[in-house]
């Protein structure tokens, strides 16, 4: 969902300061969906899904670790009723 906002912003941010016809957000987007409809927009997804699979993964991973080693251990107070 984050991927068409990050291409535009990123044609933007690529554009430079010395473009002649300097274009905003949704001219960017307009402009991207002329040169190749909907797939332009979705460029690089499975990049992000690459990178970000493997990250968000570890992170839950070591966050349920943690978590659960200060249950067991005590140091979140008292656990909650189940």
């Amino acid at each position: 969902l984050t991927t068409p906002p990050d291409v535009i912003t990123t044609r933007i941010i690529t554009q430079g300061d010395d473009a002649e016809n300097p274009v905003g957000f949704l001219g960017m987007g307009q402009r991207v969906y002329a040169e190749g409809g909907v797939p332009a927009l979705f460029t690089g997804w499975k990049q992000r899904c690459l990178y970000w699979g493997p990250a968000i993964g570890i992170f839950l991973s070591c966050y349920c670790y943690i978590r659960t080693y200060a249950v067991i251990h005590g140091t979140l107070g008292t656990p909650p009723l189940l």
